[in-house]
């Protein structure tokens, strides 16, 4: 049939030929055996998707059925088809070897499976629900949970030589009551036909009861307390004693092959279990709680006390009362309870005269000192830690550089018996935790301190933000030498500059300051270090000198590329007759006085890499110096001792305030030690952004 899709074929040992196909619409055959006239013979319809076929060396016919996930087997001897193999995961093809060992590709889990040709059991359908089925015994076991209707069942039984099967016909009734009640008293909780076990209370006045239990199966036979008892009939007057009393009611199906037995606690009397007092002796107050009791306390005792009694008192006298489950009378100390150190658990059982209701109540007694307290706390490599609101008992935050990747905590206790966890790992008093992994963002650090009674404890939270890498790549300045006025121009870099040097300038150097020390700089492709001169660049005649000074962040993919076009003059230029005279260059070949300090007399920090910060060139001669800033009214704004242009450099705020300064006219004073000489300088400086 061109609509079908043959998916396997077979030859047996006679020459038989055996094909598989997946047909269109149901009930078609999907496996059949080829005449030798062009017609077939039909093996079975009904799989889902079978995916290949094969035949063992005595007939018996083999389909591996993809949507089933089974192996089916046609028994050479016209027996109903089996289930060899269930539970694959989508098998698309099978083959027998000499031994009878059956091959499956399970293209679910892209492996070969064997199947041993040893033999086994199958049923069809399947048992009720709670009985089994042993695949390799053929033994049914297990108890039913719910009804079935009488059903026939198939067991099959193969192996290598071929199969045989027999019918167990099951049915399954429930053994059980439809209805149970009493004559006095309520049922707790409300009756089900699964719920086997109750209680009920009835006043002291009731001497007597019955009990009516219906049965849901009518052959069934009922007894109460061991009398036989018609469904939906009251059973005879069951006597009731103060206290409690037991009634025992067993369903036996016909036959006697099963029963199911309910039991109700009826409790005659009063219900009254409340306690009027409870005290401790040693005298410890009792702190009311929630909890898993009816009634919950907590109670602390210093480690010098070794036990306690409890003396509780009932509402009612006719309850009566377990410490620990040792009976002890109302208003009565207990027996003496030891107390170890940390948590120790006193349960108090009161239970009414009717004996079924009861109060519990629980004591949480705590031995040991209190004091979870620690006396201080700091991380490794050092940061701040900031008090801040939260729901710990106190709460930090602290904030690290990105190249801070882990930290370690030391905490030191109040109390040397009390114990500190830090992110839920023992760690001793004033030692470094381990070492705490920090990934880009806020990190939670917990340190718990359990105090030596081992229920007082404290947390103490530390959210340490550990700050991405910085994408500053802004340069402060940048100077060449021999010295020379930069230009900026336009052009395709961040910032341009142009600048010309004599022809007898045959070299430069170039000294550019990070504003971000995290920062790396490479002038020409050769790394510099922030504020060090770079190697030697030789200048040829005319304006092909080009400069390129690369600054990447610290996060390694913010770049500021800065571009000078340096222009050496041609031997003889015009230019080099008639060079500017400047402040800052006032001849070809300056003398340096003054120790060699130049004072850049302008501040302008606007990123564009000159003078952003107030520069003294050759101050780093002299590390023992300070420098001071004081605005027109002689107010000290700015105070550095070191002074570096770099780390401490001015960049228009006040290190006194904070403050972004003004922009106009500052007054600067410098102070610094040459060979053992004390020198003093003072000048002015303008401000402009």
């Amino acid at each position: 049939d061109d609509n079908n899709l043959d998916t396997g074929i077979a030859v047996d040992r006679l020459g038989n030929i055996f094909v598989s196909f997946q047909a269109p619409i149901p009930d078609i055959p999907q496996v059949v055996q080829v005449t030798g006239t062009g017609g077939y013979n039909n093996l079975g319809s009904g799989l889902n998707l079978p995916t290949g076929v094969a035949v063992d060396g005595i007939g018996n016919v083999f389909v591996a059925d993809f949507g089933s996930t089974g192996i089916v087997e046609y028994p050479v001897n016209g027996a109903p088809q089996l289930i060899v193999s269930s539970g694959l995961n989508r098998p698309n093809g099978v083959a027998l070897d000499g031994a009878g060992n059956i091959y499956e590709s399970d293209a679910g889990t892209n492996t070969v499976k064997e199947i041993k040709a040893v033999g086994g059991y199958f049923i069809s359908p399947g048992l009720p629900a709670g009985l089994n089925f042993d695949e390799n015994t053929g033994i049914i076991s297990g108890t039913p949970t719910a009804a079935s209707p009488a059903t026939n069942y198939t067991v099959t039984a193969y192996n290598i030589s071929g199969s045989g099967s027999a019918t167990v016909n099951i049915k399954v009734v429930n053994i059980g009551l439809s209805g149970l009640a009493l004559s006095s008293g309520i049922l707790s909780p409300t009756f089900a036909a699964d719920t086997t076990s109750y209680t009920a209370i009835v006043p002291a006045a009731t001497t007597s009861i019955t009990e009516t239990p219906t049965s849901s199966t009518p052959s069934a036979t009922i007894t109460v307390n061991g009398t036989t008892v018609a469904s939906g009939t009251a059973s005879a007057s069951i006597p009731l004693s103060l206290g409690a009393n037991t009634i025992t009611t067993v369903v036996t199906t016909a036959g006697g092959t099963g029963t199911k037995t309910y039991t109700v606690k009826v409790g005659r009397g009063s219900a009254d279990a409340l306690l009027t007092s409870i005290h401790l002796t040693p005298a410890t107050t009792l702190t009311l709680v929630s909890g898993p009791s009816d009634v919950n306390y907590t109670a602390h005792v210093p480690a010098a006390t070794s036990s306690v009694t409890v003396t509780a008192t009932e509402q009612n006298a006719t309850a009566t009362i377990t410490v620990n489950g040792t009976p002890v009378a109302s208003g009565a100390a207990s027996p003496s309870i030891p107390l170890s150190i940390g948590n120790n658990v006193i349960n108090i059982v009161s239970t009414a005269q009717n004996g079924v209701s009861s109060k519990k109540y629980t004591i949480n007694l705590a031995r040991g000192s209190s004091d979870a307290l620690l006396t201080s706390v700091h991380l490794t490599p050092t940061s701040p830690l900031i008090i801040v609101s939260g729901p710990s008992y106190v709460n930090y935050k602290t904030s690290v550089p990105y190249t801070t990747t882990s930290v370690t905590v030391t905490s030191t206790v109040h109390d040397a018996t009390a114990t500190i966890a830090v992110n839920g790992t023992t760690v001793a008093s004033g030692v470094a935790s381990p070492s705490i992994p920090l990934n880009v963002g806020s990190n939670v650090i917990d340190i718990v301190v359990t105090a030596q009674n081992g229920v007082s404890t404290k947390t103490y939270t530390i959210t340490a933000t550990r700050r991405a890498p910085s994408s500053n790549a802004l340069l402060t300045s940048i100077r060449l030498a021999p010295a020379t006025h930069l230009t900026i121009v336009s052009g395709p870099s961040y910032v341009n500059y142009t600048t010309t040097y004599h022809n007898s300038v045959s070299s430069c150097t170039v000294r550019a300051i990070e504003q971000d020390l995290t920062a790396t700089i490479t002038v020409n492709g050769t790394p510099v270090a922030s504020g060090a001169a770079a190697p030697s660049i030789p200048l040829t005649a005319g304006s092909g000198n080009v400069i390129n000074i690369v600054s990447t962040a610290q996060d390694g993919t913010t770049t500021k590329t800065y571009t000078i076009t340096v222009t050496r003059n041609a031997p003889g230029s015009m230019s080099d007759l008639f060079q500017t005279v400047s402040v800052t260059k006032p001849t070809d070949n300056p003398i340096i006085e003054n120790d060699g300090l130049v004072v850049h007399q302008g501040v302008s920090p606007n990123g564009d890499g000159i003078d952003d910060v107030f520069t003294i060139e050759g101050l780093t001669a002299y590390p023992q110096n300070k420098v001071s800033i004081l605005d027109r009214n002689g107010a000290v704004i700015f105070l550095a001792k070191g002074y570096d242009n770099q780390l401490t450099g001015f960049d228009g705020h006040s290190n006194i305030n904070g403050r972004m300064q003004l922009p106009g006219t500052y007054f600067y004073t410098l102070d610094y030690t040459v060979n053992g000489e004390n020198k003093h300088k003072t000048g002015y400086i303008i401000l402009k952004y």
